[in-house]
C-alpha cells in the first residue's frame, strides 16, 4: 500500500513537472512524453489501488 501511494505521488509530480516545462517551452514536444508518462502511472497505479 506505501509503495502504491508513493507511485501515486511520483506520478503527480511527474505530471506536474512535465506540464511547467511543457508550458515554459512550447516547441518542445518532448515535456509531453513526461506530462503522458506522468498520466498513465497515475492512472495505473489508481486502478491498482481500487483493484
Amino acid at each position: 500500500m506505501q509503495l502504491l501511494t508513493l507511485n501515486l505521488l511520483g506520478g503527480f509530480i511527474a505530471l506536474l513537472i512535465g506540464g511547467i516545462l511543457y508550458y515554459r517551452n512550447k516547441e518542445q514536444k518532448a515535456f509531453l512524453i513526461i506530462v503522458a508518462l506522468g498520466l498513465l502511472d497515475i492512472v495505473i497505479t489508481t486502478i491498482r489501488l481500487i483493484l
